[in-house]
This record gives structure tokens, C-alpha cells and sequence, in this order.
């Protein structure tokens, strides 16, 4: 069993971003509009988890404090 986060970004405005999966072979949800996320890698923290998939999908490097979790 693998753990994964999301999260919801909101820009400056208030608007909701999200990711559109790409259309190829082998990803998961291909085409399809979502949220950011991923799986946890080794043994670091959900929120350690959404901040290292934000950097790689968006590359926006964002401290941990600017995350407010809605659930655990």
C-alpha cells in the first residue's frame, strides 16, 4: 500500500489551479483535470510530500507553513 497527498493551490486572487494529467501511455487518469499530489517517498511527511510534488509539477518552491492541512 502506498500513501499519497493532494493538495489545492490558489493563486493571489483566490482562483483554484489544478493539474491537467497528461495524455500518454502509462499515466494514470490520462487527460483528466486534477488535483496536485503524489506519492510519499521514503519517510517523509504528507506535507513534505505535497511540497516536493508542487516544486516538480509546478516549480514553485513553497515552505511547509504556507500548507493548511484539511485532514490527516
Amino acid at each position: 500500500m502506498r500513501e499519497i497527498a493532494s493538495t489545492l493551490l490558489l493563486d493571489t486572487a483566490g482562483r483554484f489551479l489544478f493539474q491537467q494529467r497528461n495524455n500518454i501511455a502509462g499515466i494514470t487518469e490520462p487527460g483528466k483535470i486534477g488535483l496536485f499530489g503524489g506519492h510519499k517517498e521514503g519517510n517523509e511527511t504528507f506535507l513534505e510530500c505535497i511540497a516536493r510534488e508542487v516544486s516538480e509539477e509546478v516549480g514553485i518552491n513553497l515552505p511547509l507553513e504556507r500548507f493548511q492541512p484539511l485532514t490527516v
